[in-house]
């Protein structure tokens, strides 16, 4: 007899932004880089760092006081920072952003049954 049984593992692959974050740093920490003592206004940076990174970042960095507003720009509010760039892909808690897929392929496994007289 052959017992065939399915098998649904749970993997996940990173999306090309998980990839992006992965190998260049997530979106607060690109744009905190781009910064310095002078500010740039918000153009300037969508010029930088580009548009959906400047959208993303400038919200997340503000919220972390990595950058705050000075006139009609933006600097760095702090010269270090703690967190890790990279950290929200590597940790799993990218869920939220998308930044990792789950290619849900399911497999089969085959194998012998018992012996039967």
């Amino acid at each position: 007899m052959v017992e065939i049984a399915t098998h649904n593992p749970d993997s996940y692959v990173l999306t090309g932004e998980g990839s992006s974050i992965v190998s260049g740093g997530s979106h607060e920490f690109l744009v905190w880089s781009a910064l310095g003592q002078e500010p740039i206004t918000a153009k300037a940076l969508e010029a930088v760092v580009g548009g959906e990174v400047a959208k993303i970042g400038q919200g997340k960095a503000m919220r972390n006081k990595w950058i705050k507003k000075e006139g009609d720009g933006f600097v760095r509010a702090v010269s270090r920072h703690s967190a890790e760039p990279t950290r929200p892909v590597r940790s799993g808690r990218s869920g939220q952003t998308k930044l990792t897929a789950n290619p849900h392929i399911p497999t089969d496994r085959v194998g012998c049954g018992p012996d039967q007289d």
